[in-house]
């Protein structure tokens, strides 16, 4: 996919695959995947999935979401740890749905520019990112954490847990609101900050930086004995970093 910003900074442009919802477009057109939302006061039976994880109605549990909004990712958890979950106050569950097959004649509209959602960004658009399956994009509000969506399905969006897909631009809390380029490959993503490289997403086999036994990383974490960074790229299993000395 490709991303474009208007020159104001007011509006981003994106085309090309939507299949893990990275063009943040309102009405996901393009993405089959998708999520459903129940309320803890509508949730019945929750029973055991096998191989691991839990299902209500037929479908895996993913997440749950705090009072305060906080969504945490349960897709190995056993149906006792979500019932503990909501008795501690959870307020709703996130279940995976079944994937659509998206039409051709849906996709074909894609290789057109598409506006991207910006929803609740107030703040002009300072730059926009692309990495292979993730859109990024910062603000000129130097406090404010950049945005992603895309392919959350080894927690490569930043959002603190794995998903199937985030398909709207989400605040990325958890990224630095220093990031000057973000972006990653297949599997990892990556930002850097006051010349520091910080990294999240799947280790094995990608170029994460952070060992070969690393665990999913699914905050990002700084990488330890690089020297200040001026520039940083990313391409589908490999980083380039180029110190400022």
């Amino acid at each position: 996919h490709t991303l474009a910003l208007e020159a104001g900074g007011k509006k981003v442009f994106a085309w090309g695959s939507n299949a893990t919802g990275q063009l943040g477009l309102i009405d996901s057109m393009g993405c089959g995947l998708d999520e459903r939302e129940v309320p803890s006061s509508q949730v019945g039976e929750i029973t055991v999935l096998q191989g691991g994880g839990s299902w209500l109605d037929g479908q895996r549990i993913i997440r749950t979401r705090d009072a305060s909004g906080i969504e945490n990712g349960v897709t190995s958890s056993k149906p006792e740890q979500i019932k503990q979950a909501l008795d501690a106050g959870a307020t709703a569950l996130i279940l995976e749905v079944p994937e659509r097959e998206v039409p051709k004649a849906e996709k074909q509209k894609l290789l057109l520019p598409q506006e991207v959602h910006l929803g609740g960004i107030d703040t002009p658009i300072s730059g926009v990112f692309a990495s292979a399956e993730c859109t990024f994009v910062t603000t000129e509000a130097k406090d404010q954490s950049p945005y992603g969506c895309g392919l959350n399905g080894d927690a490569q969006v930043g959002l603190g847990y794995a998903s199937m897909a985030v398909k709207m631009l989400q605040p990325l809390s958890k990224v630095p609101a220093a990031s000057v380029w973000l972006g990653g490959g297949l599997h990892y993503s990556a930002a850097l900050a006051d010349g520091k490289v910080f990294t999240w997403g799947k280790a094995e086999e990608c170029g994460h930086g952070l060992g070969e036994t690393a665990p999913p990383i699914v905050e990002p974490r700084a990488i330890s004995g690089l020297p200040a960074i001026r520039n940083l790229r990313c391409g589908g299993h490999h980083t380039l970093a180029c110190s400022s000395v």
